[in-house]
């Protein structure tokens, strides 16, 4: 496993650690991150505890721990 932006990943399988709305599927990952000024990925338990879900507004601890290979999701407009 090698580091990248403060977010793990795995060479031969591709997954890295990523957090999922349990409400909606929205995939928080190193693709779809928030990003500081300098372009660094704000790690998802460094977020403020007042994120909500970009898609359906719930709040973080509704969001669970996830491995997954699939791609970012986009935010709905």
């Amino acid at each position: 496993m090698k580091k990248n932006n403060n977010v793990l990943l795995d060479k031969e399988t591709n997954i890295i650690p990523a957090y999922e709305c349990s409400v909606c599927g929205y995939l928080y990952d190193i693709e779809s991150a928030q990003k500081t000024k300098e372009g660094k990925v704000i790690k998802f338990t460094d977020l403020p505890d007042d994120f909500t879900c970009p898609n359906c507004g719930v709040k973080k601890e509704i969001f669970r721990e996830v491995e997954s290979s699939r791609t970012p999701d986009k935010i709905k407009q």
